[in-house]
């Protein structure tokens, strides 16, 4: 839960075999980058046991292939992993702590406030019917305005800079 409501995306950088609980841990981050090495499966039907992942596997993939990979502990690719939905990007081996940092770096200089009430949109999507998400939506567009990140970026489109973003 705290990855999910935390006010910040996170990242996971994946490196190895990210088995069971491991790939599981991977789904309920924001984002999640991998190295070509990387390999993902749902093991819990090799150990006689109910699946975890039921919550995030099936959005990002689709029942059916969820079901599949729930149901056979099949090993698949960061390449295939990439192509299902479950990963935004696979870089070499040697590139995945650079590519990640340069990630988190860009999200850390962006408009944080906006990235926090973005990500609460997101989840709430799940739960809310449309008109609640709307009325929810429209609130949060209402307060990030107030915000001098987004006076900094009016600025910034009218001046035809990069907008300076802190955070505030």
């Amino acid at each position: 839960m705290q990855l999910r409501t935390i006010p910040k995306p996170v990242i996971a950088s994946i490196h190895g075999v990210a088995s069971g609980q491991g790939m599981n841990l991977a789904l309920a981050c924001d984002l999640r980058i991998a190295s070509q090495s990387a390999s993902f499966n749902q093991s819990f039907v090799r150990l006689g046991l109910t699946s975890e992942g039921t919550y995030f596997l099936p959005r990002l993939v689709g029942v059916g292939k969820a079901t599949e990979l729930f149901f056979t502990g099949d090993t698949i690719s960061a390449s295939e992993a990439l192509s299902l939905g479950i990963l935004n990007k696979v870089v070499p081996d040697e590139q995945l702590d650079k590519e990640t940092l340069a990630w988190a770096e860009r999200m850390a200089s962006g408009p944080t406030e906006a990235l926090g009430r973005t990500k609460l949109l997101i989840n709430s999507g799940y739960k809310n019917q449309l008109d609640q998400h709307l009325a929810q939506e429209s609130s949060l567009i209402a307060e990030t305005a107030r915000t001098e990140d987004f006076r900094e970026a009016v600025k910034a489109f009218l001046e035809k800079r990069d907008p300076h973003f802190k955070g505030l």
